[in-house]
C-alpha cells in the first residue's frame, strides 16, 4: 500500500472531525471580549407559526466578564410583545469562542407577567458558546442544532471583519510550474504534459477573493487550455469560507474550507460533471515558503474512488514576486 493510499484512508475515515474541529484564525484579538456588546437581531417562528423580529441588547457592566442582555420578541401578527433580562457571566475559550453562563434572569414585558431575578438552581444549566465573527455571533446552547446567527445593527452594513480571509492570504500571489498529468475521467481530460498558473487578489474590502488557475497542455492551441475562476468569500449563513468555481469545461464546482492549520488549506469540494457527480477531499499546502502544492487526496466519481495515484501538481512563486517579496 503506497503512501497516496494510506493517506487517503485516513483522512476518509477522519473528515466528519475535520469539519467539526472547524478551522483557525489568522488574527488574535487582543481583547477576548472585543465584539461581544452591541444590538443585534435575527428573525424566527414561534411554535404558533407566527414570524417574530427578535432583537438582543448586549451590554458590558463594571464586573469584569459581567454582561447584561436585553432580549425583546415582537411578533408579527401584534400581539403582546416578551422582554426579557439576563445576566451573563463570559469567560473566552479562545481567540474567537466564549462560552457563557446565565447567571440570573427575570421577565420584563408583558407586564403582567413580570417578575423578579430568578438564580441558584433555576440557571445552572443555562449554558452556551458565542463566536464572535466580527459584525456577526454564532450562538448555541445546543450542539445537535444549527447556530442561531444573530447579526449586528450597525449605520450602513453589517459587514465582515477585515481578516475574515486571513488564511487565504497565500493564494493571492502567483505561482507557476510543469505537471505531467496522468488525466481524469472526472473533467474528461487526457494524459498531458501541462503548464500550470494561479493569480489570485482580493477585492478593496479584502472579503472576497477571486483566483485563476490555467493549466496549457504541450502542443495544445491556447484556446483548448483549461482554465478555473474561483470566487472565494466568508458565508455568514454558515460561517465556513466557501469558494465557486467555473472552468472551461462546463463544470461548477462549490468548495468548503474545512480544517486550515500552518499554510494548510483543507477543502471539501462537490460538482455534476457530464462524467457524473464529483466529490474531492482538496488540500492546498503552503507550508513551505514560496511552494504551492496541490493535492488531490480524495476523488470519488459516482460515488466511485478514482485517480488514486494522480502525482501532487508543485508550483513554485513567480519569480518577480519572489523579488518583491525579499526587498
Amino acid at each position: 500500500m503506497n503512501l497516496r493510499s494510506i493517506t487517503l484512508r485516513l483522512l476518509s475515515s477522519v473528515l466528519f472531525a475535520l469539519v467539526s474541529q472547524g478551522f483557525a484564525t489568522a488574527q488574535e484579538e487582543s481583547d477576548p471580549y472585543s465584539g461581544v456588546a452591541g444590538t443585534f437581531t435575527r428573525a424566527s417562528i414561534n411554535e404558533d407559526g407566527v414570524g417574530v423580529a427578535i432583537k438582543r441588547v448586549i451590554a458590558a457592566t463594571d464586573k469584569p466578564g459581567t454582561f447584561l442582555q436585553t432580549r425583546t420578541v415582537t411578533p408579527a401578527d401584534g400581539s403582546d410583545i416578551s422582554q426579557w433580562k439576563f445576566e451573563m457571566k463570559i469567560e473566552p475559550l479562545n481567540s474567537r469562542v466564549l462560552k457563557y453562563r446565565i447567571a440570573r434572569y427575570k421577565r420584563v414585558l408583558p407586564q403582567s407577567e413580570a417578575g423578579d431575578w430568578v438564580s441558584g438552581e433555576q440557571t445552572k444549566d443555562m449554558v452556551g458558546v458565542i463566536e464572535v465573527r466580527g459584525n456577526f455571533h454564532y450562538s448555541t446552547n445546543r450542539l445537535t442544532e444549527p447556530a442561531e446567527i444573530w447579526v449586528r445593527q450597525t449605520d450602513d452594513y453589517a459587514t465582515l471583519d477585515a481578516d475574515a480571509l486571513s488564511v487565504l492570504e497565500p493564494l493571492t500571489k502567483t505561482y507557476v510550474g510543469r505537471y505531467d498529468s496522468a488525466g481524469t475521467a472526472a473533467y474528461n481530460a487526457n494524459a498531458s504534459s501541462t503548464l500550470v498558473k494561479c493569480t489570485g487578489r482580493t477585492n478593496a474590502t479584502g472579503t472576497v477573493l477571486s483566483f485563476d488557475w490555467t493549466m496549457n497542455a504541450d502542443g495544445a492551441p491556447t484556446e483548448r487550455a483549461f482554465e478555473a475562476h474561483g470566487i472565494c468569500m466568508f458565508d455568514s449563513s454558515t460561517g465556513k469560507i466557501t469558494s465557486h468555481i467555473y472552468n472551461s469545461v462546463g463544470v461548477v464546482m462549490k468548495a468548503d474550507l474545512v480544517r486550515a492549520r500552518d499554510g494548510k488549506l483543507l477543502w471539501e469540494r462537490s460538482a455534476k460533471a457530464p462524467a457524473g457527480e464529483i466529490r474531492e477531499l482538496c488540500l492546498f499546502d503552503f507550508s513551505k515558503p514560496g511552494v504551492f502544492r496541490h493535492s488531490i487526496v480524495l476523488r470519488t466519481l459516482n460515488g466511485a474512488i478514482i485517480d488514486q495515484e494522480e502525482e501532487d501538481i508543485v508550483l513554485h512563486l513567480q519569480e518577480s514576486e519572489t523579488e518583491s517579496a525579499e526587498e
